[in-house]
């Protein structure tokens, strides 16, 4: 790639001009421009910083479990201790 024109130098001016992007907003009256703007183009430059964070390692697609999954029963026998006395139904007579 460095043979074809494409340093790292040259990308990293790209994506400096990706990261300040701007749009140009035009304003017309009577089927003539009569006036023009320019704003920051959030979208572009989202995008191109999202690709240099990619670049130098700070974003990643993968998911890592740290620990295993979780069962609803793993969380109900957590919460519940060993002193605590659940509800009674009506009519229930074990005490």
């Amino acid at each position: 790639m460095e043979e074809a024109g494409l340093t790292d130098a040259k990308l990293v001016l790209r994506l400096n001009e990706g990261i300040d992007a701007k749009v140009v907003k035009l304003a017309q009256k009577d089927g003539k421009f009569t006036d023009a703007r320019a704003f920051p183009d959030f979208r572009t430059r989202r995008d191109y910083l999202e690709l240099g964070l990619r670049l130098k390692g700070h974003v990643s697609d993968k998911h890592e479990i740290v620990d295993k999954p979780r069962t609803l029963e793993d969380i109900l026998t957590e919460s519940y201790s060993a002193e605590w006395d659940p509800p009674r139904t009506p009519g229930d007579r074990s005490t």
